[in-house]
């Protein structure tokens, strides 16, 4: 499915930002150098992730409507026995 693939995507864009992050803060404290290279990395990355995450919100919302009413059913169902 797309949104599992989306979800994919978004962890692994999420680990490859905290990794991003770490490498700043470790530049930030030790060497004192220029580390804009790395801000322009993690602002491309934020971006990523926020698109990412629209597209998956996105497709929840187009499935919920046509995966709820059969799931409410099956619910009923099994309260019943």
């Amino acid at each position: 499915m797309a949104a599992s693939a989306d979800k994919e995507d978004m962890i692994c864009l999420n680990d490859r930002l905290g990794d991003v992050v770490a490498k700043v803060d470790k530049l930030r404290s030790g060497s004192g150098q220029d580390s804009s290279t790395f801000i322009k990395t993690i602002d491309c990355l934020k971006d990523e992730i926020k698109k990412i995450k629209t597209a998956y919100d996105l497709e929840l919302s187009r499935l919920r409507p046509v995966l709820c009413p059969p799931l409410i059913n099956l619910q009923r169902i099994l309260n019943r026995k």
